[in-house]
């Protein structure tokens, strides 16, 4: 019976014994868990057998959810001039002559697109000489109101922390959830799109431009995958807002699991003007 879980083997005894054991376990949570590691749980529940198995020593090879991945349907496309990019493109230059020291020209510095997939959106504007944990410390811990951040681990421990070395502009929609058409597709799958979805470090960027300008959160009710940032071990990073504790969260999830509460943050990248 080995690798079976224990409600598929049909052996009551085993099954008792597992119950006896997780009675033994949940007496040990309160003693073990902090305020923070609770709520992070609270709201990642798929996780916690994976976590379960790490505990123990018994981490499986990754495996994805049986469902099948979520199909994308086409985007809209809008002319740029019929958006709201002008005013976005404002509001990323007064928060980088605000949170970055300087004050950068986007529309001579990059080129911009003929049309967008979103009327609204959030200009993400990245000056390329901020790690992931300097962009944090930047948008996000330099404001009151969200200075508090929970790291599972060190933003820094991902792939693709490291400063660009060149600026970078990217719309995103103008929307406190992920783009609602990835909602429940795993990390996996949103590669498999063949998207560009926002990072981590834009995550922090986007996050705190949005705060500035209205006051609010993104994702207070969900949470944002960033597909292409991953610890060595293949886990992806995410991350959230936890009104209950005033804090944004950044933790790692299974690159195969899916929740419908999670998704990405699609985004379109603008070149550099020439």
């Amino acid at each position: 019976m080995n690798g079976i879980p224990l409600m598929e083997t049909g052996d009551a005894k085993l099954v008792a014994r597992a119950h006896l054991l997780g009675h033994k376990i949940a007496a040990n949570v309160a003693t073990s868990l902090t305020a923070d590691e609770l709520e992070y749980w609270e709201r990642n529940l798929p996780e916690i057998p994976n976590a379960l198995r790490r505990g123990f020593g018994l981490t499986k090879p990754e495996m994805s959810s049986p469902e099948p991945a979520v199909v994308i349907p086409p985007r809209p496309s809008f002319a740029f001039a019929a958006t709201k990019a002008a005013q976005a493109l404002k509001e990323a230059e007064d928060f980088a002559e605000r949170m970055f020291g300087h004050r950068p020209d986007l529309r001579k510095q990059f080129a911009m697109p003929e049309t967008l997939p979103w009327e609204k959106v959030i200009a993400v504007y990245d000056p390329g000489t901020l790690d992931n944990a300097q962009a944090i410390e930047k948008a996000i811990k330099s404001q009151r109101a969200i200075a508090d951040v929970y790291e599972e681990v060190p933003v820094n421990h991902y792939s693709g922390h490291k400063a660009t070395g060149r600026p970078t502009l990217r719309f995103i929609e103008w929307s406190e959830r992920p783009t609602e058409d990835t909602m429940g597709m795993s990390a996996d799958d949103l590669v498999a799109t063949k998207r560009t979805f926002l990072d981590l470090r834009g995550y922090a960027i986007a996050f705190g431009t949005y705060h500035k300008v209205t006051g609010r959160f993104l994702d207070s009710q969900t949470w944002t995958r960033f597909p292409n940032n991953r610890l060595p071990g293949g886990e992806v990073a995410g991350g959230y807002w936890s009104p209950g504790h005033s804090r944004v969260y950044f933790g790692w999830y299974h690159s195969g699991s899916r929740n419908s509460d999670a998704g990405g943050r699609e985004a379109v990248e603008v070149p550099l003007a020439s």
